[in-house]
């Protein structure tokens, strides 16, 4: 680990470009003493106070009590596949495609509503019974996915919680920057629910 004194003439020594890289892309995985550091380049070089604001965003510390009202809000939000106003779960499972020598596995992680996310998922299971048979590490790894699309339906209420937690944690930033509005929590479903359709 890089002592602060080292990491200070580091900072000192980098561009504007990459000063202005690490506070966009960066900030969240900072260590808590390295933040300051790098305010203080952003100030000294006249970088603006849009990329310290970025920064506070990115490193907002959520209360339990304000985790909760952005879990209401996400949950609250329209379904991106219906557009229907039902209660939002989020969902994630595996869909495999195997062909001779080769195996094809994708991960869906989505925020939708019950209806449509069961729909999918059904469907990935389908698709997953009748081609991820057709090949020797398919006929190998199948059992090994069925069972982990049984496990995943059990505890669904869990995942679902953990998936939202982490749509809010990834995307803090622009929720924060945008004042925890409902409009910009819909957009960043809408962008986290892009997925093909395998069916």
């Amino acid at each position: 680990m890089f002592e602060i004194s080292e990491i200070k003439r580091n900072y000192e020594r980098f561009d504007n470009h990459r000063i202005k890289g690490i506070a966009r892309n960066d900030a969240r995985g900072l260590r808590d003493e390295v933040v300051p550091i790098l305010i203080n380049e952003i100030k000294k070089r006249n970088l603006g106070n849009h990329l310290i604001e970025w920064i506070n965003a990115e490193r907002r510390k959520l209360s339990k009590y304000e985790l909760e009202e952005l879990k209401q809000k996400v949950k609250g939000s329209i379904c991106e596949n219906c557009k229907q106003g039902r209660e939002l779960k989020g969902f994630s499972f595996r869909t495999m495609t195997a062909i001779l020598i080769n195996e094809f596995v994708t991960d869906y992680r989505l925020i939708i509503c019950e209806k449509c996310g069961k729909k999918k998922r059904r469907k990935s299971a389908i698709w997953t019974t009748i081609f991820g048979w057709w090949s020797v590490i398919g006929f190998i790894s199948m059992p090994f996915v069925l069972i982990g699309k049984i496990k995943a339906s059990m505890q669904e209420d869990k995942q679902s919680e953990q998936i939202i937690e982490s749509f809010i944690e990834a995307n803090i930033g622009t929720i924060t920057i945008e004042k925890d509005s409902k409009e910009v929590i819909q957009k960043l479903l809408k962008e986290f629910n892009q997925i093909e359709d395998y069916s």
